[in-house]
């Protein structure tokens, strides 16, 4: 996400950028970014989960229980969504 401004002005200012992301995909779309945007939303309970655990050399199973709750939480959420983007 901290690239899209860079990914938007290079599209103007070289060719060659331009030409060389056409060879694969193309340049990201709108929608593009907006998947990133969700995708990186449900990867983060994930992400601070880790962080969680390893940082710690005394994790309670209160705490644990919370956070594997949570992502189920997430998970059954994006299940019942009819956006099947995740």
């Amino acid at each position: 996400m901290k690239f899209q401004i860079a990914f938007n002005s290079m599209e103007f200012q070289d060719s060659k950028f331009v030409e060389e992301l056409f060879k694969a995909k193309g340049l990201p779309t709108n929608e593009d970014w907006k998947y990133a945007r969700q995708f990186i939303t449900f990867l983060k309970l994930f992400f601070d989960a880790t962080l969680k655990v390893s940082n710690s050399s005394y994790v309670t199973s209160n705490d644990m229980t919370n956070d594997i709750y949570g992502i189920y939480i997430m998970i059954n959420t994006c299940r019942e969504n009819d956006d099947q983007s995740l």
